[in-house]
């Protein structure tokens, strides 16, 4: 039942990002959480989602452009991260986000696909408007479409990401260096990609001095 329900938000989520409500529950934290909740497991959803989100803070998605979709990436991870693993272990941790990372991609991938067919849906070979409530329908199917896409997306990343993680369990696989430092880099270099998007130079530079003090202090008590 709760796999039943992954799917319904990880459709809800892909809903989010563009279509209907644009309530900013899309955003991976916020998504990995929500997953979190739905599987007992509300830290490693946040987790997943909070490390995902720090990936997504520099991308901009205006118009047409292509960009990373990291709502049903956090879902996905966090519900095969369960699926997986009975305990909190940092190494599959570090592993769902990772995958979950590239899961992101193809999952903007799919928004691509999407928005191409809905182009196509709408226009017409002798370039005449349609009529108001051909707009309607193409608008609600175009809606449908997408909470589909949302819930294919999560269906099939869950499946790969928890074969992954299952395979890598039997393997006894660990990651060949701290995960938690890997993961803390990562972010900490996306955050600072990020600074030239928000604010003066003066709220940058503070924001990079308060950036920098928080991971000397979190290396130090690494």
């Amino acid at each position: 039942m709760s796999f039943l329900f992954a799917l319904l938000l990880g459709g809800a989520v892909g809903l989010d990002a563009t279509s209907f409500p644009q309530a900013m529950y899309s955003r991976p934290f916020v998504a990995g959480a929500l997953a979190g909740l739905l599987v007992g497991r509300p830290l490693e959803g946040a987790v997943i989602g909070a490390v995902l989100e720090i990936f997504a803070l520099p991308v901009m998605p205006f118009g047409a452009a292509y960009y990373p979709e990291g709502g049903t990436a956090a879902v996905a991870g966090t519900i095969a991260y369960d699926w997986a693993t009975t305990a909190v272990d940092r190494d599959m941790l570090f592993l769902a986000v990772s995958l979950g990372l590239l899961l992101s991609h193809a999952s903007g991938y799919s928004v691509r696909l999407l928005r191409i067919r809905n182009g196509w849906a709408v226009g017409r070979s002798d370039g005449a408007p349609l009529e108001p409530a051909a707009v309607e329908r193409a608008h609600r199917l175009s809606m449908l479409l997408d909470f589909l896409r949302g819930a294919a997306v999560t269906a099939a990343g869950t499946a790969v990401i928890g074969l992954v993680l299952a395979l890598a369990i039997r393997a006894e696989w660990r990651a060949p260096v701290e995960p938690v430092l890997v993961l803390l880099v990562a972010a900490v270099a996306m955050a600072g990609g990020s600074l030239t998007v928000f604010g003066t130079v003066r709220e940058r530079v503070a924001s990079f001095g308060l950036g920098a003090a928080l991971t000397a202090l979190a290396l130090w008590l690494l």
